[in-house]
């Protein structure tokens, strides 16, 4: 902090927030401390009560009882209370580390600002992926950068997602760069590159570790060789020296016919003592050998056992779900069916009779109607002879250019002075007001149609 260069109003909250939990420190400790105090005190007090015969002779049973009881009730509560207060320390240090990760993977984008006030977008950019690219490069293992950037590098899983989509169909950077882009437009150039080059090293550390998994389970299976191979040897060695030993034993007794007796049957039984001897070790040996066997012929039943429960557990949860959710579905169906139902049901129905009265009507108005059609075109066609003499009349030029009376009845000025009372007329004479049954363009249609 004394080297830092900062300004005075940065620097002086941090000095204060340094300074604070210091004090919540030593209160804390100091605390803990008193009471760790209080309790060796009493402890120390009833240990020399028990060593000092003179005290126990004059000792209270009831009394001392209760001070034990009271010290044991006293650790409990210290547990009890500390175990609480480290929990809630031990979250707050949780929280803390990811926040401190969080700065920790931004603080490259605020190191050295002053120097690079001034320079190009494009030196900056550069430099921000040197770094990023360093400090990546810092790392040889795949759990310390999981650890440092997460599965995703500080990415959502859906911009990830559509990263690794995108990637397997581009094959160059740009490219996945303007896919990207088109996408995700929030996202800028620099940010998917510099993801790229993690990936890669995400990439490149897995398959270490996949590599590395693969040497160990060959290492394991080579040991496992070699411990076949060393108690195969164990058993011929053992079976070669049983020939040899047989083989001892009857050059003996070739030997031992010119001995007495007596030297011949003592001989003969510490042979077959040692050859007893030696039958008992080996079948201990098989016997071991054998019992090893089958416990680990057990033990791996007993796995295989539980992980089949397990699966088996498993597959019945996930039938019981899948269970409660189609009986879940089905009954909303039959909800939502009696609801359309009793919809359906409340609806209006028109009686069947009326319906057939009415298209009774209708047939018989359009049978009159084509009628009344077929005579008016019947008497249109009819040619008729009029004979001129018939026409033939006298004629009166007397009403010639006079005006007739409906001309004067339109032509006539109403007198505003004269308050006529209106004519009432009936309410069928009244255009646009009375209800046709059907309108004319309508009815000419379906004539045409009748006489096509």
């Amino acid at each position: 902090m004394e080297n830092m260069k900062l300004e005075p109003e940065v620097l002086r909250p941090v000095l204060r927030n340094m300074n604070d939990i210091s004090r919540n420190r030593e209160i804390f400790l100091d605390s803990m401390r008193k009471s760790l105090d209080k309790i060796t005190e009493e402890l120390q007090l009833i240990q020399s009560v028990a060593n000092c015969p003179e005290q126990i002779q004059k000792l209270d049973t009831n009394v001392y009882k209760q001070r034990l009881l009271k010290l044991s009730q006293n650790i409990r509560n210290f547990q009890e209370s500390w175990q609480q207060k480290i929990a809630i320390l031990s979250q707050e240090q949780t929280v803390l580390e990811s926040e401190l990760r969080k700065f920790e993977s931004n603080l490259y984008k605020y190191e050295n600002v002053t120097s690079r006030i001034g320079k190009q977008t494009s030196a900056m950019s550069s430099i921000k992926k040197n770094k990023r690219c360093y400090d990546y490069k810092e790392i040889k293992d795949l759990h310390e950068l999981i650890a440092k950037t997460g599965y995703t590098d500080n990415w959502s899983n859906e911009d990830h997602l559509l990263f690794l989509k995108m990637r397997k169909k581009c094959n160059s950077i740009p490219a996945l760069v303007a896919a990207i882009r088109v996408k995700c437009p929030d996202l800028t150039a620099e940010t998917i590159v510099n993801h790229e080059a993690w990936y890669k090293i995400y990439l490149n550390l897995r398959e270490k570790q996949q590599s590395s998994i693969r040497e160990w389970r060959k290492q394991k299976e080579m040991e496992k060789m070699k411990m076949k191979n060393r108690e195969d040897e164990t058993e011929a060695e053992t079976l070669k020296e049983i020939s040899r030993e047989k083989s001892n034993s009857n050059i003996t007794k070739d030997l031992s016919i010119c001995v007495t007796d007596k030297r011949r049957t003592t001989k003969t039984d510490s042979s077959v003592d040692i050859n007893n001897q030696k039958k008992e070790l080996i079948k201990q040996w098989k016997a071991e050998k054998e019992n090893k066997r089958l416990m680990e012929e057990e033990q791996s039943r007993i796995l295989i056992e539980s992980k089949l429960a397990a699966q088996e557990k498993h597959k019945r949860e996930r039938l019981e779900r899948l269970r409660t959710v189609l009986a879940e579905h089905r009954e909303k169906k039959s909800m939502e069916i009696s609801s359309e139902v009793s919809k359906d049901d409340s609806r209006s129905h028109y009686n069947p009779m009326l319906i057939k009265a009415f298209r009774k009507q209708d047939t018989e108005f359009t049978r009159k109607k084509k009628n009344l059609i077929a005579v008016r075109k019947l008497a249109q066609n009819r040619t008729v002879k009029i004979v001129r003499s018939q026409i033939a009349k006298k004629q009166d030029h007397s009403t010639l250019l006079n005006p007739t009376e409906v001309w004067k009845e339109k032509c006539r000025i109403p007198d505003p002075n004269t308050r006529e009372s209106k004519k009432l007329q009936y309410i069928k004479d009244v255009p646009r007001l009375y209800v046709q049954w059907r309108n004319k363009e309508s009815m000419e249609i379906k004539d045409a149609l009748t006489f096509l």
